[in-house]
């Protein structure tokens, strides 16, 4: 029959999806200490078709053949043996989504969920939180403006962002509120754009004054 994997896809980000197996090759890795032989899984994702490969090592021989009667199931990475198989490796490693640093929690959490909701293709969700994260970020930056519009335009104003930082959350501003109004579909590569200038906010507005202050302490 062939093989069986699940986990998380590294392409469509979609959780406990199940891959399957189309080619078995011997690895160039020594056998390990144990004796055991590896061995290269070629596998593809049973939702997006997206590709991996497996790197696993077991001491029965080859983990499965195309004429197999039966399918093996290769366990997750760092997972138990089962049926003598274990998983050393997997390529490419679904990403983990992060913060830039000196972010605030309540601001790195919503940035994390809208990277979570980019890799599960929910990008209408993902642009209500880019815009949520912004609210968030200048009201901690101006927390004496009430104004979602008016906090963009101090910030410019001041030097704290630049014009076209400024321009940019405008746009996320208009498309999150936009996104909970409209009906029209957001395109995967706006969704990346919007995501893409979240974080160069965040490192413009957290990190590097976090950076240069740590310079200065340093001296």
């Amino acid at each position: 029959m062939g093989a069986i994997h699940h986990g998380e896809c590294p392409h469509c980000g979609k959780q406990n999806v199940q891959f399957s197996g189309d080619a078995c090759t011997p690895s160039k890795a020594q056998p390990t200490l144990a004796g055991r032989r590896t061995w290269n899984l070629h596998m593809t994702c049973n939702s997006c078709w997206g590709p991996i490969a497996l790197l696993v090592e077991t001491d029965a021989g080859m983990p499965y053949s195309g004429d197999a009667r039966e399918s093996v199931v290769i366990p997750e990475l760092g997972a138990d043996p089962y049926f003598e198989i274990r998983t050393l490796a997997m390529y490419p490693e679904p990403t983990v989504p992060t913060a830039p640093p000196d972010t605030p929690d309540e601001i790195a959490e919503p940035f994390i969920e809208a990277q979570d909701n980019l890799k599960r293709n929910k990008r209408e969700t993902c642009e209500m939180l880019c815009r949520k994260v912004l609210d968030i970020a200048t009201r901690r930056l101006k927390p004496d403006i009430n104004n979602f519009n008016a906090r963009i335009n101090a910030l410019r104003e001041d030097g704290t962002i630049t014009p076209a930082m400024a321009d940019w959350a405008h746009i996320v501003r208009m498309d999150g509120n936009g996104s909970t109004h409209s009906e029209e579909k957001t395109t995967p590569e706006r969704a990346r754009e919007l995501v893409g200038f979240t974080e160069m906010f965040l490192i413009y507005a957290f990190a590097l004054p976090a950076m240069v202050e740590a310079r200065r302490y340093a001296k």
